[in-house]
């Protein structure tokens, strides 16, 4: 039986900075369900990187896509977007040309699986920020806003994380 291939795009949370090691990241979970539920081998292919940015992500990552010919596609981008300054209408029209590219791909809809950013700065009182932990989540809130708003209409599917919180 043929494998399915995965593909997971994205930043250090798709990483899994912070975890145990690369193969406790969420992707891996996701890949294991998919295989657990259809029956059928996955092979899984985690293309994020630590510091990617949605410009990143667009010249790195999805040029590598079109030529993997994925059967699933996962995306969680836009911390290090946040984290450097947040520009929102920069970062909606990266996030446009993301999914666009991917609804591009031929993939169903529903076999893109389009992520939040979690908030992991309210409360958390081992993250400190200059300019507030309320302020980042809501600067988080919005990028989130302006994902949903794009992935949507698209038919991708949309895992909102936001409230997933770090338990000190």
């Amino acid at each position: 039986m043929p494998k399915r291939r995965y593909i997971a795009l994205g930043d250090c949370l798709t990483v899994g900075v912070g975890g145990r090691s690369r193969a406790a990241a969420w992707p891996h979970w996701v890949a294991h369900h998919l295989a657990s539920t259809s029956g059928i081998p996955i092979s899984q292919v985690n293309l994020a990187y630590a510091s990617a940015t949605t410009a990143e992500l667009i010249a790195h990552q999805l040029p590598a896509v079109r030529d993997m010919r994925p059967d699933y596609i996962s995306i969680q981008i836009g911390w290090n977007d946040v984290l450097d300054g947040f520009d929102e209408p920069y970062c909606h029209a990266r996030m446009v040309e993301i999914y666009d590219q991917l609804a591009h791909l031929g993939l169903p809809s529903h076999h893109i699986l389009a992520v939040s950013l979690p908030d992991y700065f309210y409360p958390a009182p081992s993250i400190r920020l200059s300019g507030g932990n309320a302020a980042m989540s809501k600067t988080i809130r919005t990028f989130n806003a302006a994902a949903t708003v794009t992935a949507q209409p698209r038919g991708f599917t949309w895992v909102d994380l936001f409230d997933l919180r770090i338990h000190s």
